[in-house]
């Protein structure tokens, strides 16, 4: 019970990161008045 308990703990937080990060990503790029298969920051690749 507790070795499931433990295991469940950082995969809800992975879970929530990931949805902070799609949700942002998202939002970028509706705002973002390039195209959606290009990347917002150009940048953010290259580093």
């Amino acid at each position: 019970m507790y070795s499931v308990a433990k295991q469940q703990k950082p995969d809800r937080q992975e879970k929530r990161h990931i949805g902070r990060t799609g949700a942002r990503s998202s939002y970028l790029l509706t705002l973002s008045p390039h195209p959606p298969f290009s990347p917002p920051q150009p940048s953010y690749c290259y580093s």
